[in-house]
């Protein structure tokens, strides 16, 4: 006999939906008033309320709920995205800091363009080595953005329909200015290959593969770390930190380098 009560992790998810929304209700069809990020602080009383929320909010699936659930909510409230936005949940105990939305056991940060401060040693860029793309050096900016996405072309359509914009940019084949000698390596390089991140609360660069520079899209990423090491990124959602001199490989031959510039 199938049960009519609500599954406890949906019902959990619903409650962490409906605060989000409640604490954003300021910035409700204000497009003026974009959002970098939302960190979501959550106060479990025991070990099953912890797995509860670990299984609601998909904790074991980096970016699900934000992609899945979260993202679509929140524009369908008319609330304005930053490109590159980014949600994190963290487990705490005892009291929460001051300056946080709080309701029970949540609590909400909600992270605006100007909260993003450049610190020493945040600033980039990342400069290409082998392959043709729009600029030679694309400059790193997390008081500008978090997330800069690396691919061939500039607005891909993905085989999902899906428009993809990328910040740093292999010239297609099909697309003017291609050089078939220099881009011979572009060729390789997924539409949504990788994504550079940087993590406001390390204050460091993160490379991540992108869906279509995984191993199951036939395609490669890997990185030639400053001490002569190789590192394959094949997972989604493990990254690497990034360090001054490190030479990013995406699908072969086309190759970018990381370069600290404060």
């Amino acid at each position: 006999m199938k049960s009519n009560l609500i599954p406890a992790a949906a019902g959990y998810r619903d409650a962490v939906l409906r605060f989000i929304l409640r604490s954003l209700q300021p910035f409700v069809d204000e497009k003026a008033a974009v959002i970098d990020g939302l960190r979501l602080f959550i106060r479990c009383k025991d070990m099953h309320e912890a797995n509860l929320a670990q299984v609601a909010l998909y904790l074991d699936k980096p970016g699900h709920f934000r992609e899945s659930v979260l993202e679509r909510h929140l524009l369908n409230h008319y609330i304005s995205l930053a490109r590159g936005w980014f949600f994190e949940v963290s487990v705490v105990e005892g009291d929460f800091a001051p300056g946080l939305v709080v309701h029970e056991q949540f609590a909400l940060e909600i992270v605006r363009p100007q909260q993003q401060p450049v610190t020493a040693g945040s600033m980039a860029v990342v400069r290409t080595l082998s392959g043709q793309t729009e600029q030679m050096e694309y400059a790193l900016d997390p008081g500008r953005q978090l997330k800069y996405y690396i691919g061939r072309s500039r607005q891909p359509r993905l085989a999902s329909g899906r428009i993809h914009p990328n910040d740093i940019v292999f010239v297609g084949a099909d697309e003017p200015g291609f050089d078939e000698e220099k881009g011979r390596a572009n060729l390789q390089v997924s539409r949504n290959h990788a994504m550079i991140c940087f993590d406001t609360r390390f204050k460091k660069y993160f490379l991540y593969p992108d869906k279509g520079g995984l191993p199951e899209s036939g395609n490669k990423l890997k990185v030639f770390t400053r001490d002569e090491k190789v590192k394959q990124l094949s997972i989604e959602g493990v990254p690497h930190e990034l360090h001054n001199g490190d030479q990013i490989a995406l699908g072969g031959d086309a190759v970018l380098v990381f370069m600290q510039t404060d």
